[in-house]
């Protein structure tokens, strides 16, 4: 396999967003509710003119991929986000380990200091999968993210993502296939599972 078919380039440039509960375009803005921790300064917006991003994502053997992506929304925070998976084939099972670490600074307007610790893995036996997910948020504040979008992050489910300050989780997971009985159902994302983070007022989700 030559570099063209082992390597992807993705990049991107946004001026403007248009959420879901929204008929208009909008300036991107910045998550800074719950326990972030993350301020916008004295007399700035929390607006960003534009976010642009660009990565790669590697196929360094048939087993392990690897993926970089450098993130900045205009005058609020840059992000560094890197990921490894490695599948291990057992036969007719497979153990899929899921790293992830990003890292998220100041720029501008806005103060963020956070590095973001994730770790997957999932065992896979025909159309049934059971995974145990552990997360560490470490640094002055939480996870940096555009509202509106999906955290980088391996705990992340609608309701919650246990991103806050010094949020440490860990979660229980299982996956059933039903397409192997024939019936078809769109994928929810966000199957059965348990995540219990270290903070009890969080809670915990079946």
């Amino acid at each position: 396999m030559g570099l063209t078919e082992r390597l992807t380039l993705n990049f991107g440039y946004l001026d403007e967003v248009n959420y879901r509960n929204s008929t208009n375009n909008e300036e991107m803005s910045l998550v800074n509710a719950n326990r972030r921790n993350i301020t916008i300064k004295p007399g700035a917006k929390n607006e960003a003119n534009f976010f642009m991003y660009g990565g790669a994502t590697y196929q360094v053997t048939k087993a392990l991929t690897a993926t970089y992506y450098y993130g900045e929304p205009d005058d609020l925070y840059k992000q560094h986000a890197v990921n490894l998976v490695h599948v291990l084939p057992l036969g007719k099972s497979s153990l899929k380990t899921d790293l992830c670490y990003a890292r998220s600074t100041d720029d501008g307007e806005a103060h963020v200091d956070n590095h973001a610790f994730g770790l997957l893995t999932t065992y896979a036996m025909g159309a049934h999968k059971f995974g145990l997910g552990l997360q560490k948020m470490q640094g002055d504040t939480g996870f940096a993210q555009i509202n509106g979008t999906d955290p980088f992050l391996v705990n992340y489910i609608q309701v919650n993502d246990f991103g806050n300050a010094d949020e440490r989780s860990w979660q229980l997971r299982y996956d059933y296939d039903f397409a192997a009985l024939g019936i078809p159902v769109p994928d929810l994302h966000d199957p059965p599972r348990v995540r219990r983070p270290r903070r009890p007022q969080s809670g915990v989700r079946w």
